[in-house]
């Protein structure tokens, strides 16, 4: 796969800035205690881990195998226990390296999220804009992380209602979070249904699933 450059996350302790804010409660990761702290800058939405143990570090103890993911101008240490039993793409490609190059288009920034959600940090996604959540969705498709979907679904209706998820259906459709695609389709109007329809094929542009839930929706409001 494509990819050139390096950048680095670290798991370890590390001093807490001003600008920082601690998120949630101390929880366990690899058998570790951290917390988790947010810093907002623009529209990068970094998260750092701080030890609770400032003496020991996130790769002591039961997860060791230590891997790295290499994309745009950065490298990223990454743990393959977690990112395998997330994803059956990179437990495959981590059984022939140490390290996988990955396609990144323009920002690294959606795969540093992707990871977020992958080592069980629930990342608040309105910080983040729209093309972030959108490459997102699309990256958890691409690796194929089915697990993380009922997780990412809880957090994107977080953000507000389904009728403002909207914008997002092409990629929670190809997503596969079917049920999260229906919500958003029973939210349309008739006028977002017009729009639709401008925008792309309905019949070639999504699932069947999506495909007939938009049909039923246009079906009831041409009954009302």
């Amino acid at each position: 796969m494509e990819g050139s450059g390096q950048f680095t996350i670290t798991f370890e302790a590390s001093e807490v800035t001003a600008e920082s804010k601690e998120f949630g409660e101390p929880q366990e990761i690899a058998g570790e205690r951290f917390q988790v702290h947010l810093n907002l800058v623009k529209d990068d939405l970094r998260v750092y881990l701080f030890l609770v143990d400032s003496h020991k570090t996130l790769y002591h103890g039961c997860f060791e195998s230590v891997c790295s993911l290499v994309g745009a101008d950065k490298e990223k240490k990454v743990v393959l226990e977690i990112l395998s039993m997330h994803s059956p793409f990179f437990a495959e490609a981590f059984k022939s390296s140490e390290e996988i190059r990955i396609a990144v288009e323009d920002q690294i920034f959606p795969i540093e999220v992707l990871l977020y959600f992958l080592y069980g940090i629930e990342v608040d996604l309105s910080l983040l804009s729209t093309d972030i959540i959108a490459k997102l969705l699309l990256l958890i498709d691409r690796y194929q992380c089915s697990i993380l979907k009922s997780t990412v679904e809880r957090k994107l209706l977080e953000i507000d209602e389904a009728k403002c998820l909207q914008k997002y259906l092409t990629e929670i459709d190809q997503c596969g979070m079917k049920h999260l695609a229906r919500q958003v389709v029973n939210a349309y109007t008739g006028h977002d249904l017009k729009e639709l329809q401008k925008k792309a094929k309905i019949a070639n542009s999504f699932s069947a699933s999506t495909t007939n839930a938009i049909i039923n929706r246009l079906m009831s409001l041409l009954h009302l």
